[in-house]
């Protein structure tokens, strides 16, 4: 169950920190991962403060759940690295729930992907592949 699902009036943009520091975790994502360098830093930037809402959720909570532990303003608002990148997991997995059933697209792809990267490097195996997901209730909340 996504978040904007899970209660009535959330919006799964409510999730997210502010505009600014998702574009500060992109430039880290981008520093950081330039092997999964799979978007094109500035158009994707360039959309993302123009038109918001026209970005991916899902995709946005990938790259923040490998990029959050190295971008200052969100371990700052998290109080650790660790802090920041698990919210960002477990805030991913719960969306992945209702993504798992819509109609595949490349940012959706993408965002399993980093989802899933971002749980291997972290040391949660058995978290790194959907069926875990499903069976884990305290990750169905924003």
């Amino acid at each position: 169950m996504s978040p904007s699902k899970a209660v009535v009036g959330v919006d799964s943009w409510d999730c997210l920190p502010p505009v600014p520091e998702i574009v500060d975790a992109i430039h880290m994502f981008t520093r950081h991962y330039f092997q999964l360098g799979f978007i094109h830093k500035a158009s994707f930037i360039d959309q993302l403060v123009s038109n918001p809402r026209s970005t991916s959720v899902f995709l946005l909570l990938g790259i923040l759940s490998i990029s959050a532990r190295f971008t200052p303003s969100l371990i700052a608002r998290y109080e650790t690295a660790v802090n920041a990148a698990e919210t960002f997991m477990e805030r991913a997995s719960a969306v992945a729930l209702t993504e798992l059933y819509k109609e595949t697209n490349l940012e959706r792809c993408q965002g399993f992907y980093l989802l899933g990267i971002a749980q291997q490097g972290s040391g949660y195996n058995d978290k790194s592949y959907v069926g875990a997901t499903q069976r884990s209730p305290e990750l169905r909340r924003c």
